[in-house]
């Protein structure tokens, strides 16, 4: 980085300064009665905040749609996907997906609450 600053910057305005990664999560998943969840999941406000940024962004959406579609024939209904969101300070210089899963729409036949508690 160059060390000519704005008269305004403190010399050591970049000190200390770390890109910081984080990994949010979004699901959608079927609900037990054919209704439906999506779950934005960040533990930070920065990848919150891009994440539902992303997905309402037409040119992201595509090329979320084309990486999926390098793995399955068609976008899956129900599926969990993890990224990574780099940045600092509330502000994110990217968005990448690093995984994708499709999840089975009859997960919850597998599992009866009820049945488990006698």
């Amino acid at each position: 980085m160059s060390e000519e600053f704005p008269e305004w910057c403190p010399k050591n305005f970049w000190n200390g300064v770390r890109i910081s990664p984080e990994f949010p999560i979004v699901a959608k998943i079927p609900g037990e009665h054919n209704e439906n969840y999506l779950f934005f999941i960040g533990f930070g406000y920065n990848s919150q905040i891009e994440l539902v940024s992303y997905y309402c962004n037409e040119s992201s959406l595509e090329l979320m749609r084309e990486q999926i579609l390098t793995e399955y024939d068609e976008i899956p209904e129900y599926f969990v996907a993890v990224y990574e969101v780099a940045g600092f300070d509330r502000a994110s210089s990217k968005v990448n997906m690093k995984y994708f899963k499709e999840i089975n729409k009859d997960m919850y036949k597998q599992y009866n609450p009820s049945e488990s508690i006698k």
